[in-house]
């Protein structure tokens, strides 16, 4: 089932089958297959910074992609 995914080739950490919970989206990007990924930082994760699939931060923590969105949209014009 996700062997055709980024996480399924070992690309992403899902934190959240973790319990950690997400700190902050650093950043966005487009993996090769098309899918959007996202950098973050969990919490209690020491500095690392790990790349999620965009369908599990909808998911799990939708308002804070949509506030990550809503500063990319305000730095963009300003």
């Amino acid at each position: 089932m996700y062997s055709n995914t980024p996480f399924g080739h070992g690309l992403t950490f899902n934190g959240f089958a973790k319990n950690l919970k997400l700190e902050t989206i650093l950043d966005c990007r487009v993996h090769s297959n098309g899918t959007l990924l996202f950098l973050v930082k969990w919490r209690n994760d020491g500095n690392r910074v790990r790349q999620i699939e965009s369908s599990l931060l909808r998911t799990y923590s939708p308002q804070m992609l949509m506030d990550f969105y809503e500063k990319k949209m305000v730095d963009y014009h300003s």
